[in-house]
């Protein structure tokens, strides 16, 4: 037996229709059927299918775990999930009911792109996959971005609210971000680093100016450990502009290794050849909401994504 606990958010909707969302792959005829038997209830008790659901309410599912599975899977998505064999489930660093956070891999897009699988796509075939159902009408998405290059701590609400309370926090930077690089050169002492930053048309590259022109940039460094030739860094940005850690460490000499756009060519030469490293080795390893939020004291230890085993791999081998 499967039993669904009901909470406000999905409240408030006729149980036929939230049973049909819940397992896509059911028939609404089979349902009815379903309902007679008391193969599906509502409180333990037999249903109609008319019943409109409260906050608190409990459905049993007497199905087996097999069947269950079967009728989560909807053969007739149209959208562009179209099998859940063609789409990776994302790593889950962590989940409750408000919020899924998630350790994008390099080359998963933040946003939807018809070059490749976005991290939305991942993130409903998670859902799919593991039959979680949200709030009628809310179409999860993504807090925060990363280059499609770029792994680590992708955040992802679950409910209106959530995703409101988040995108304050961010508007009034009261979220800690924190990344985790190796680069070209040896850095020795934490270092502020403050500028302005121009996205270029051509090339999809930024620059970075002391001029005023384009939009503030702050950046702090802070090394954890260096052979001399590279550095491994601790990065904390405290806007979040495209490009931004990629091309501000690119100013001060300190390239990202593997970073096409703004590294050092014979370096990236040598990490292909050494490594297949063949993007920038960039990690957002931390993020912490903060202030006196409720997400700050719900979730006040933050969210860690361990590194890759290539990016492990590439650190046991320089230090």
């Amino acid at each position: 037996m499967i039993e669904i606990n009901i909470t406000a958010e999905n409240a408030g909707q006729r149980i036929d229709k939230f049973i049909l969302k819940l397992l896509p792959g059911m028939s609404k005829s089979f349902s009815y059927k379903m309902y007679r038997k008391k193969n599906i209830t509502l409180n333990k008790s037999k249903i109609k299918g008319s019943e409109i659901l409260r906050n608190g309410d409990a459905i049993q599912i007497f199905f087996s775990d097999d069947t269950y599975k079967k009728f989560c899977e909807n053969e007739d998505q149209d959208n562009v999930v179209k099998s859940m064999d063609t789409v990776p489930i994302p790593e889950v660093i962590f989940e409750d009911e408000h919020l899924l956070v998630i350790n994008k891999s390099v080359g998963v897009f933040s946003q939807p792109d018809e070059r490749g699988v976005g991290i939305n796509q991942q993130i409903k075939a998670y859902y799919d996959k593991n039959c979680i159902i949200l709030p009628e009408g809310f179409k999860p998405g993504v807090a925060n971005r990363l280059d499609r290059n770029t792994s680590g701590v992708i955040i992802s609400a679950k409910d209106i609210p959530t995703i409101q309370q988040i995108n304050e926090l961010i508007m009034s930077h009261q979220v800690k971000k924190i990344y985790r690089t190796i680069v070209k050169g040896q850095v020795l002492s934490e270092k502020v680093l403050e500028g302005y930053l121009e996205k270029k048309q051509t090339r999809n590259r930024v620059s970075i100016n002391n001029q005023g022109q384009g939009a503030y940039i702050h950046t702090t460094i802070k090394p954890i450990r260096t052979n001399g030739d590279f550095t491994e860094l601790e990065v904390q940005i405290q806007t979040g502009k495209p490009h931004q850690i990629r091309a501000h460490l690119a100013i001060i000499g300190h390239p990202i290794i593997g970073d096409g756009k703004y590294g050092h060519k014979d370096v990236n030469k040598m990490m292909r050849q050494e490594y297949n490293l063949r993007h920038q080795l960039l990690h957002a390893y931390y993020y912490k909401f903060e202030g006196e939020s409720e997400l700050s004291q719900r979730y006040h230890e933050g969210f860690t994504a361990v590194m890759s085993p290539l990016y492990e791999s590439i650190s046991k081998g320089l230090f």
